[in-house]
């Protein structure tokens, strides 16, 4: 067997298949199978005919498998997570696409994880939409650059693990679909390293002051989604009429790993909302739809920010701030541990014993408030 180029179609292959010399008694006529895909690939299947175990040779790279990779990636993920995967190897490709797959070492993702842990996430500045009487989101350059100051920041580790992640993903459908010899699969960063330091969550009394600042409409919906009952992002912006039994007063959640839950509505505003919300739906529907895109919203991270400068609240706002805040809340309010859990679809008791340490964290800062009001400082008696 061999193969050779196509004389026509670029980017495909001709596996040739003899079958004895002419005159033999075996004789039979060559056979060319066509093969599209890169030259590594087209010998790697000749090399599967012929029943051989695949050769890397050092001639394999990471990127010679990337499309291949990329197609079984799109047909066996959701699509969240193929859009997560593209954008983590955009990052990983100037560092590792070159590199052979069977001689990868730890050493080779070093550079990469140094780049990324130095690299600055600076926010963008909120401009005048021209199709806005008034935008309440748009900063003047002054107001833009205090705001750089305070909300820059350099990559996490916890970002980084994710996209080491997806490399070994890759590695992982290298060794097992592909029957290839690989490296060494990256080491990460251990949990107490991606733990985010200095990480609040909002006081008792900033709960309200959010949700009253938010914007009426979907965007307070979904803020009080995430706050009063604990719903993650996605859970909240896809939520459908169908999940929504007002009858009963609960919400029908399915969340990580295809788990379904079933959540309280806490709060009479919340009821009346999602009454609203679900007015002239179908029951297949879903609650917020962006009218431009026809699609339901990514994201209110915007609006959050904005509602939080309104209420004073002087923090990094963010969408999962929101669930982080409602089980601290919950625990705080004397709910049982193993309650919370249910309520916020955690599959291990453990993510939601490490929410105690928000309350550890809370009371001390509100038990100096006491001390600073306390605090006495005694002059001592002048000497006689």
């Amino acid at each position: 067997m061999s193969i050779k180029p196509h004389p026509t179609k670029k980017g495909w292959w001709y596996i040739i298949i003899s079958h004895g010399r002419k005159g033999s008694k075996t004789y039979k006529p060559t056979e060319y199978i066509p093969y599209e895909g890169t030259e590594a690939r087209a010998l790697a299947f000749e090399r599967e005919l012929r029943g051989l175990q695949p050769d890397n040779n050092g001639r394999i790279k990471v990127i010679d498998l990337l499309d291949s990779f990329f197609t079984w990636h799109q047909t066996n993920m959701k699509p969240k997570t193929h859009t997560e995967c593209n954008a983590a190897f955009k990052r990983l490709i100037p560092y590792l696409g070159n590199k052979y797959i069977s001689y990868l070492r730890n050493s080779d993702y070093e550079p990469y994880k140094a780049d990324r842990l130095a690299t600055l996430i600076i926010p963008k500045q909120r401009k005048h939409r021209a199709d806005r009487v008034l935008d309440r989101h748009a900063e003047t350059d002054e107001e833009y650059a205090t705001r750089c100051v305070a909300e820059t920041r350099n990559v996490s580790k916890r970002t980084i693990q994710i996209e080491l992640n997806y490399f070994r993903t890759f590695l992982r459908w290298c060794r097992d679909e592909e029957k290839y010899t690989v490296g060494d699969f990256p080491k990460g960063f251990s949990k107490d390293q991606q733990k985010a330091k200095g990480k609040v969550v909002l006081a008792l009394s900033e709960i309200p002051a959010l949700i009253e600042q938010q914007k009426e409409g979907f965007q307070r919906t979904i803020t009080m989604l995430m706050l009063q009952n604990g719903l993650r992002k996605t859970e909240a912006l896809t939520l459908r009429k169908r999940n929504v039994d007002l009858k009963n007063n609960c919400l029908i959640v399915t969340g990580k790993n295809d788990k379904t839950r079933v959540v309280p509505i806490v709060t009479p505003d919340l009821h009346k909302a999602l009454k609203g919300a679900g007015e002239g739906k179908q029951p297949a529907d879903f609650l917020f739809l962006n009218p431009k895109t026809k699609r339901p919203y990514t994201n209110i991270k915007k609006s959050l920010k904005s509602a939080a400068v309104s209420a004073g609240i002087d923090k990094r706002i963010y969408n999962h701030l929101m669930r982080h805040s409602f089980i601290t809340s919950g625990l705080m309010a004397g709910v049982p541990v193993s309650a919370m859990r249910d309520l916020a679809g955690h599959q291990d008791i453990r993510t939601t014993q490490e929410y105690t340490h928000f309350i550890a964290e809370y009371l001390q800062s509100e038990a100096a408030k006491i001390a600073s009001v306390m605090s006495v400082h005694i002059t001592p008696p002048e000497p006689a």
